[in-house]
């Protein structure tokens, strides 16, 4: 009987181990080994993606797509150095293969069987320097690993648009790596993100630093965005302008395009001297001017969802409101007058010439066309402005202004005096003398 009762418990015992060791089987054959040599869990992490909400990620993420496209450009300075006969080619292609390969991921490249030797069926290199900007970018978490999915435009130094992105960029938070994929997509909101929980080791060509912004670099950033979509992709560029005032500012792309296109140089070589951020209850609002007094107006409610006005002139805001009506009258003419100045100085010549008084107009401009011929005459491509005399003639007011070339490129002064009259709300008139 003891006999018997000790092979059943035997018998139990083997049953029970035989079932762990399944078990145990069973999870290592559900495991993978990546080609760093990672363990990872076989089913992917797949849920709901998240919109990417703050620039410092924005930044962060962009910063990688742009080393990545510094990497696959056949003509990067990284590959050349100078010699005694100029600037000679350092590596060859297939170092250039393997050094794009450390940025890829290790799915993709398991994935595609790619090499040294097939790399360019997969990609599309580039034969000069590129800027990127991303338009669209959403993230899934599975921590360490950062999953995102973005699409934006490439553009050349020259402004010029060279092509669209689709691409995965993986963010490993603890090794502070990251590694690229692209997507086989033409349609980002169809683009699902799977995100394994692996490591990403580091090499010579994938570490990242997190970007640290303050309001000048997101300022300067929210600048070079606009300057990048409105010479190379002005279409889009257009519809980040805020609906009321591109209505009201330009009515059709074709204004727009023209604005641009006036305007280039002086674009071109904006900087942002002075700037104030106001917190509303949905967005935040960046007033910023720059070296010559052009206005530049961001409302943004999330990373890459902003609107965008170019003047205080055209919409004119609360705050100048009640500014304009607590002040004196020589602030509200001046007020006035910076408006007019800000019109000249983006070639706005139509808001100046609707504010001129009738008969001043008809008297000297017929038409809009006469009143612009003469007034690119009378002024400077980019206009510096000094007052002078300020006081009240019959219920009129005269302000003596000088104008001076903002550019420095011509010495000459002209001056005018500037005869305003001011109707009800922040509404005027005005004329200045001829000769």
């Amino acid at each position: 009987m003891k006999k018997i009762k000790s092979i059943i418990i035997t018998l139990v015992i083997l049953i029970f181990v035989t079932l762990i060791a399944i078990i145990i089987l069973n999870t290592i054959k559900k495991s993978k080994i990546n080609v760093n040599g990672d363990v990872g869990d076989e089913p992917e992490v797949t849920g709901n993606t998240e919109e990417v909400t703050d620039t410092t990620t924005l930044i962060t993420v962009e910063d990688c797509i742009q080393q990545y496209y510094n990497i696959i450009n056949n003509n990067s300075s990284l590959y050349y150095a100078r010699g005694e006969d100029g600037y000679k080619k350092i590596i060859t292609d297939e170092e250039i293969n393997k050094n794009i390969i450390d940025l890829l991921s290790n799915e993709y490249v398991t994935k595609n069987n790619i090499n040294t030797n097939n790399l360019d069926r997969y990609l599309k290199k580039t034969d000069e320097d590129v800027d990127v900007i991303s338009l669209k970018m959403k993230v899934l978490i599975n921590d360490p690993i950062q999953k995102y999915a973005v699409y934006g435009k490439i553009v050349n130094l020259e402004y010029k648009l060279i092509d669209e992105f689709y691409l995965y960029v993986n963010l490993d938070t603890v090794n502070k790596t990251f590694s690229i994929e692209p997507i086989n997509s033409n349609n980002f909101d169809k683009v699902e993100i799977t995100n394994n929980n692996t490591s990403i080791e580091s090499n010579n060509n994938n570490v990242y630093e997190y970007a640290n912004l303050g309001y000048e670099e997101i300022i300067e950033e929210s600048m070079n965005r606009f300057k990048i979509l409105a010479f190379a992709d002005t279409d889009t560029s257009y519809n980040y302008l805020d609906e009321e005032y591109r209505n009201k500012r330009f009515a059709s792309i074709n204004k727009y395009k023209e604005y641009i296109k006036l305007n280039k140089n002086c674009i071109e070589e904006s900087t942002i001297e002075k700037y104030k951020v106001n917190y509303y209850d949905d967005y935040i609002q960046y007033i910023c001017i720059d070296q010559y007094g052009n206005y530049y107006i961001f409302e943004e409610k999330g990373v890459m969802n902003y609107k965008l006005k170019l003047d205080t002139y055209t919409i004119q805001t609360e705050e100048f409101k009640d500014k304009y009506n607590n002040g004196s009258d020589q602030l509200k003419v001046g007020m006035n007058l910076e408006k007019v100045f800000q019109a000249l100085n983006r070639k706005d010549y139509e808001y100046i010439y609707n504010k001129l008084d009738n008969t001043f107009k008809t008297n000297n401009f017929a038409t809009l066309s006469d009143f612009e011929n003469y007034i690119k005459n009378m002024s400077f491509d980019i206009n510096k402005i000094e007052y002078g005399v300020f006081e009240e003639r019959s219920g009129v007011y005269v302000y003596n202004v000088k104008l001076l070339d903002a550019q420095e490129k011509n010495e000459n002064i002209i001056e005018k005096n500037f005869i305003m009259k001011l109707e009800e709300d922040t509404d005027f008139t005005m004329a200045f003398n001829i000769n």
